[in-house]
């Protein structure tokens, strides 16, 4: 028994079970349009600056996860574009609003992962304190900043910092996803997806192409040739499998923060709150931030230029919550 009476219950339907899957119930709730509270205006106490980024941008790339990330969406973009300059050839606006396509995919892989690596989630300032002192009260206090921790941050021991609005931290960018990046690390997500699957079609209709050419010279109607060495083939078809594995692989985790955003949660506060609701309490447990799945895209991915709203400290807040409901509810 914890000091405000909570025990642990068993699940009592399949809803609650923390599958990471949303369920009818779930769908129901996110769609609604809660009373919400805008975020104070309040000091916040952080400033960007220098110190924000944590590492320069040569840090943060020269690592293995950008550079294996890079590498990936590069071998896909030559070999498709490769193959797309014989299957379809610029002579014709077609070809080239398609090839153009395709490499606005490639173009918004690299500037999204740069950004997202970059920018970074945003840290809290080392030995930061909130504004009023009697706010502390309702604030975790994390001994390796010697400083309080914001709503929604938590420490990250790969960047040695807390983080806000923490999500997780990624090899790939070598940096959290956060409040500040958010938004850049699901861009991210979303281009390489799209951009494999384009590359994947343009790869597979060549190598058939290539593969039936004399077919094709016998029976066509002049279609471009295309022609396959040995070493062509095998970069195309290597080509192939990596921009299938990162569509299953990227495309569940893009799956995973769309969830995330529609119910505008993060990974760990998914964690809190199934233990939040694991308690019996006398009144059911609202999660603060869930504002309906409208407002929670917002939140996310509301701006044009990829930069959050509002300052990482203090948020809009579902009615009756506080500024401090979730801080409460982690520390437990």
């Amino acid at each position: 028994m914890s000091e405000d009476g909570l025990h642990q219950r068993k699940p009592e339907s399949n809803d609650e079970k923390g599958d990471g899957t949303l369920s009818f119930e779930e769908i129901e709730k996110t769609s609604r349009e809660y009373e919400v509270e805008e975020a104070p205006d309040w000091e916040s106490g952080i400033e960007r600056g220098k110190d924000d980024f944590g590492k320069t941008m040569l840090r943060r790339l020269l690592h293995w996860g950008p550079i294996i990330a890079m590498a990936i969406t590069l071998s896909i973009g030559i070999s498709a574009t490769y193959l797309h300059l014989q299957w379809w050839p610029l002579n014709s606006v077609g070809s080239f609003l398609h090839l153009s396509l395709f490499l606005l995919f490639n173009y918004l892989v690299y500037s999204n992962l740069v950004q997202s690596a970059f920018i970074g989630p945003g840290y809290v300032p080392l030995a930061w304190s909130p504004p009023s002192e009697e706010f502390a009260s309702h604030l975790q206090y994390c001994t390796v900043c010697e400083g309080y921790k914001v709503p929604r941050s938590h420490h990250c021991s790969s960047c040695g910092r807390c983080v806000m609005k923490m999500d997780h931290h990624c090899p790939w960018i070598n940096n959290c996803v956060g409040h500040r990046n958010h938004a850049y690390f699901i861009r991210f997500l979303a281009a390489s997806v799209a951009g494999c699957i384009h590359g994947a079609v343009i790869i597979s209709l060549a190598l058939y192409r290539g593969l039936f050419r004399v077919w094709y010279i016998q029976y066509g109607s002049g279609e471009p040739e295309v022609i396959l060495t040995i070493y062509t083939f095998i970069m195309s078809v290597f080509a192939f499998g990596l921009a299938l594995g990162v569509i299953v692989a990227v495309g569940f985790l893009l799956i995973v923060q769309v969830k995330g955003v529609l119910k505008n949660r993060t990974g760990i506060e998914d964690y809190i709150v199934d233990k939040a609701n694991s308690y019996e309490r006398s009144s059911e447990f609202v999660y603060p931030y869930d504002l309906g799945w409208k407002r929670n895209i917002r939140e996310v991915l509301g701006t044009w230029n990829g930069l959050p709203l509002g300052n990482g400290v203090w948020w809009p807040i579902r009615r009756p919550t506080s500024q401090f409901s979730f801080s409460v509810s982690a520390s437990l």
